[in-house]
């Protein structure tokens, strides 16, 4: 419970790092996350995005846009 309280707030943390405005590749999605963590688990991190709905992909899952 504490690990994931913690993981959920480093999760909202990242996802205020993502530009507002406009979408996103996965690569450029999977860039813009690695600038701002060191662990190398960038699948993780856009689980946890989708699953907090931070970010949110396009009808085709090609462009992923934060919310």
């Amino acid at each position: 419970p504490i690990h994931e309280s913690k993981q959920s707030l480093v999760v909202s943390y990242l996802a205020q790092k993502i530009p507002l405005g406009r979408a996103f590749t996965e690569h450029q999605l999977t860039q813009l996350l690695s600038m701002r963590h060191t662990f190398g688990d960038a699948a993780m991190l856009h689980k946890e995005l989708f699953a907090q709905q931070h970010v949110v992909a396009n009808d085709n899952g090609m462009q992923y846009r934060p919310l």
